[in-house]
């Protein structure tokens, strides 16, 4: 029992490591972020309703006006099928959420398989369901990999430099390069790309 408490507070560690990462990512763009893990201690927060209440995504972020949701998950994509996913129970948490707020969702991850953090919407992400699995004990919906997803880089090129192929609400599909290696960095990830990225605020076309 003790081995295992030992292994989920490892891994609740280990995901934290990637949230903090993203958050600091968003404020380099201006965004305000309320990050979930600074109030686990207390236990994770939740939407409460009066007959139902639905865990929230790991950070809420705002800016301008406009706020968002970030759900990072860090885990790599299955070895036999070309998807992605997490538990179906998490889906529809993040689902009610965003329809009841009003707020989009938008879920990240860091996959170290192929050296990549990519992601998208949840609505998108819809649109590329591959199929609903059972397994390690839960139901998962999983999404197609690559098709479903938009390459993000976490570095920036040089000086000056801004970060591309974050979030974009526009709708238009990313022309992000390709992602070679990760590598690691002090106290977050660096993700190199083979090629340089556009000098671009990546976050200017954020909208609600």
């Amino acid at each position: 029992m003790e081995t295992k408490q030992r292994n989920f507070e490892n891994q609740l560690k280990y995901g934290k490591e990637f949230e903090d990462t993203f958050s600091r990512f968003l404020m380099k763009h201006g965004w305000f972020v309320t990050p979930k893990y600074l109030f686990a201690g207390e236990g994770a927060p939740i939407l409460i309703g009066l007959n139902s209440k639905y865990a929230i995504p790991d950070i809420d972020a705002a800016k301008d006006g406009q706020r968002i949701w970030v759900e990072c998950k860090r885990k790599n994509k299955m070895k036999f099928h070309p998807a992605t996913g997490y538990p179906k129970s998490n889906h529809i948490c993040y689902q009610m959420v965003q329809k009841i707020t009003g707020d989009k969702v938008y879920v990240v991850f860091e996959d170290e398989s192929v050296g990549k953090v990519y992601g998208n919407w949840l609505d998108e992400l819809e649109k590329h369901k591959y199929k609903e699995m059972f397994f390690e004990g839960k139901m998962h919906v999983l999404f197609r990999y690559p098709e479903a997803f938009k390459t993000i880089s976490l570095v920036p090129n040089g000086e000056g430099a801004t970060y591309k192929s974050a979030p974009s609400t526009s709708g238009e599909r990313s022309r992000g390069a390709d992602i070679k290696k990760t590598a690691w960095q002090g106290d977050g990830m660096a993700v190199r790309p083979d090629r340089t990225p556009e000098r671009t605020n990546a976050f200017s076309a954020m909208s609600a």
